[in-house]
């Protein structure tokens, strides 16, 4: 029931310590949302504000209350999201704290889903999709993201930043392909590297040597999506998260040691009137 006490999770699972509580009628949350237990109240308000033809902020505070104090200690009046955009042509440049979702399934994928709290970033992201260069043209529409977050103070080495870019292509109508990177480097007493090793490791990490770039930790994936108009939008997916991407040993990395592989399929109108879905 929503009073029962949060369960740990056992402190060393044998591959390495976990810092977590699970406590599942009460962390049900989208978005992040720490519930809380007990009887309780919440105000949560949408802002939107347009300055000029370039620059737009978002806005969600949030203000609860209850008997009984949440999991993870949060205030009663805090911000779910604040983010200012400024757009120049194609381009959008956003600052402040906002969700990020990535992946093929309705909410999210492996890396970025919406049961996970916003992130305090700076991303750069194709407002609608274009055409890269030359030969790459026949990729087919493109859409490309790169962000910069500090996860804050509460990580082993506080504010660790996270790292992320993502390009998705849409060769035909009903194919799109995406490849991301992930990167958690930095922090306070974190290993020390240079700005530009860091940046090497961040765009080219899968060909290069572990000796001499262990200041970090990588993570790449791919999905793929197909889309069927004509079955009432029926949509299969599959999406694979690696960590510690090497081709070296390729075969290892997707099928015994460091993949997480999901796949599904989705058909939003099972009835003609669209009323059941699956």
């Amino acid at each position: 029931n929503s009073g029962s006490a949060p369960r740990l999770v056992p402190a060393d699972t044998g591959l390495g310590g976990v810092d977590a509580l699970i406590d599942p009628l009460t962390l049900t949350g989208r978005q992040g949302r720490d519930e809380l237990r007990g009887s309780s109240i919440g105000i949560e308000a949408g802002i939107w504000l347009r300055l000029g033809s370039h620059f737009a902020v978002e806005a969600r505070p949030r203000f609860r209350a209850g008997t009984e104090p949440s999991v993870l200690r949060e205030p009663a009046v805090s911000w779910q999201t604040l983010v200012g955009r400024f757009q120049a042509g194609n381009v959008v440049f956003s600052i402040g704290r906002e969700y990020l979702a990535w992946g093929t399934a309705r909410h999210g994928g492996l890396f970025l889903s919406d049961n996970a709290p916003p992130l305090d970033l700076i991303s750069i992201a194709s407002d609608r999709p274009f055409s890269l260069p030359g030969p790459l043209a026949r990729l087919g529409p493109t859409r490309a993201t790169v962000f910069a977050s500090d996860l804050g103070a509460r990580q082993f080495f506080p504010h660790t930043l996270l790292l992320g870019y993502k390009v998705s292509v849409a060769p035909t109508p009903r194919l799109e392909f995406g490849v991301s990177v992930f990167e958690f480097t930095g922090g306070e007493g974190a290993p020390h590297a240079t700005a530009l090793k860091r940046i090497g490791h961040f765009l080219a990490f899968p060909v290069l040597p572990l000796k001499g770039f262990q200041f970090s930790n990588q993570m790449a994936g791919i999905d793929v999506r197909y889309t069927l108009p004509e079955h009432r939008g029926a949509t299969a997916y599959w999406e694979m998260n690696v960590d510690d991407f090497d081709v070296r040993r390729f075969d290892g990395v997707l099928w015994r040691d460091d993949a997480a592989q999901l796949v599904g399929v989705r058909v939003p109108a099972v009835t003609a009137d669209g009323r059941v879905g699956v």
